[in-house]
């Protein structure tokens, strides 16, 4: 797994970039600089029994038990990303740590 690397742009804004490029965006236009909303999505993360959707801004995040599913809310040309749970959990962490 490759972690995404996080910085800020001239402006201050945080920012994502890695191979995983939808989960950066996800990060960057849903979660962007707001620890409350971070901490909420890890909340609901650690809750073994939820499984829903959740919208954002940009991206709706489907979780089920073991996998959560970003998928674009404006662009049907851009394909839905799919990984773990635990993947979502980890970079949300270190997202938060970065915003923080």
């Amino acid at each position: 797994m490759t972690q995404l690397e996080f910085y800020q742009d001239e402006s201050g804004t945080p920012c994502a970039r890695g191979r995983d490029r939808r989960l950066a965006t996800y990060l960057e236009t849903d979660i962007q600089g707001s620890t409350n909303i971070a901490r909420e999505l890890l909340d609901i993360l650690a809750d073994k029994n939820f499984r829903g959707d959740i919208t954002g801004n940009g991206h709706s995040v489907s979780i089920a038990e073991k996998t959560a599913t970003i998928e674009s809310l404006y662009d049907d040309e851009t394909p839905a990303r799919r990984l773990s749970r635990t993947r979502l959990q980890a970079e949300l962490k270190r997202w938060l740590t970065f915003i923080s």
